[in-house]
C-alpha cells in the first residue's frame, strides 16, 4: 500500500464537489472553519452555484468540470490534501474518466463520505492508494463552532493528517466474540453495493468491515448485506464494526437493531470473524475519521486501528 504525504498546519486544502449542488449557506460556514483552523483553500468549481437546479442532472456541475476540478487540484503543488465539500449523488458518473494512476503519483489524501465513498473505493482499488472516510465542509466543518460532535471529528481529522504514528481503540458492544486482524475498510453500506461488478470493485478479503448508512429503511439494509452475502463478497472478511445508521427507521416490518444482533446468523454465517456494534462513525453525529486500508484488529470487545496511512 502506497503511504500518503502529511498535511501541515497552514497547508492549502484543495475542495471538491463530486456530487450533487451544496448549499451555499452550509459551504460559506464550513469554509470559515476551514479558514478558522489555519488552512488556506483552493475552490476550482463551486457546488453552491447550481444549488436549487436541475439542468445538470444530479451534479453540481458537469462530468467534465467535476473531473477537471480534481486533476487540476492533484496536479497543482500548492495543494496537499483534496476534502470533500458534500456528498449527495453523482460520484460514479466521474469513475471512468479519473486519472487514478496521477492520485497515485501524487499520494495527496482523499477526503470525505457518504457519496464519495465511491472514489475513495475506487481510488483504494485502482490506486491503492489510503484514502480517508472523513468530515466534509459542508456538513461536520460546518457545525464546527456549533455541536461538539462536529467539532471531534473535526479535529480528530486534523490530528490523523499531521501523518503521527497512528494507534486507536474503541471498546464496543460484542454482538459475535472472536479475533480478527486486518485491513480497515471504513464504506457507506449502499455504496459498498453498488460497485458490485463494476471495473472499480474493492475485494474484501482480508477487510475489516466499518458500516454505515443513513435514512435507509432496516430492509433495505438487510438487502445489501445479503446481496453481498449470496454474491460471496464476505467470505473473506476478518471482522465487521457497525457505526451509526441515522434515521434508518422501519416503516413496516422489525427496527434495524434486531437485524444487526441477527446478523451473524443470517448475514455472516459463514464466517466466524467478530462482529461490533456502536463506533462513533458515520452521518448526523461524531464521525471519526479512518483511512481505508492501514492495519486494524479486533480482540473480544476492543477495536483497534494499528497503523498511520502516512509516511514518517
Amino acid at each position: 500500500m502506497l503511504k500518503l504525504k502529511p498535511v501541515k498546519a497552514g497547508d492549502t486544502i484543495g475542495l471538491f464537489a463530486s456530487g450533487s449542488p451544496v448549499d451555499p449557506v452550509l459551504v460559506e460556514k464550513g469554509l470559515e472553519t476551514v479558514r478558522a483552523l489555519g488552512f488556506r483553500y483552493k475552490l476550482p468549481s463551486d457546488p453552491s452555484q447550481n444549488f436549487g437546479r436541475t439542468d445538470r442532472s444530479f451534479g453540481s456541475a458537469s462530468i467534465e468540470e467535476r473531473v477537471q476540478a480534481i486533476h487540476s487540484l492533484l496536479n497543482d503543488p500548492e495543494v496537499s490534501c483534496l476534502l470533500g465539500i458534500r456528498a449527495g449523488y453523482g460520484t460514479a458518473e466521474l469513475l471512468p474518466h479519473l486519472d487514478f494512476e496521477l492520485m497515485a503519483q501524487m499520494r495527496k489524501p482523499i477526503i470525505g463520505y457518504s457519496d464519495i465513498c465511491t472514489l475513495l473505493l475506487a481510488t483504494k482499488a485502482i490506486a491503492d492508494l489510503p484514502v480517508i472516510h472523513g468530515p466534509m465542509v459542508a456538513a461536520e466543518f460546518a457545525r464546527y463552532s456549533e455541536i461538539n460532535e462536529a467539532k471531534q471529528s473535526v479535529d480528530s481529522l486534523l490530528q490523523l493528517l499531521k501523518g503521527e504514528p497512528e494507534q486507536r481503540s474503541y471498546r464496543l458492544e460484542v454482538l459475535r466474540g472472536g479475533e480478527g486482524d486486518g485491513w480497515l475498510l471504513p464504506v457507506n453500506v449502499t455504496i459498498l453495493d453498488t460497485l458490485v461488478g463494476t471495473p472499480w470493485e474493492l475485494s474484501l478479503d482480508g477487510a475489516i468491515l466499518v458500516l454505515e448508512d443513513i435514512t435507509m429503511m432496516p430492509y433495505r439494509i438487510h438487502r445489501i448485506l445479503l446481496h453481498m452475502k449470496q454474491s460471496g463478497r464476505f467470505r473473506g472478511i476478518k471482522g465487521v464494526v457497525f457505526g451509526r445508521f441515522h434515521h434508518c427507521i422501519a416503516k413496516w416490518g422489525p427496527e434495524l437493531g434486531p437485524i444487526l444482533e441477527a446478523s451473524a446468523e443470517e448475514i455472516f454465517n459463514e464466517t466466524s470473524c467478530p462482529i461490533l456494534r456502536g463506533l462513533p462513525f458515520g452521518h448526523e453525529g461524531e464521525n471519526q475519521p479512518l483511512a481505508l486500508g492501514v492495519r486494524a484488529n479486533i480482540r473480544g470487545e476492543l477495536f483497534e486501528i494499528l497503523e498511520s496511512p502516512f509516511e514518517e
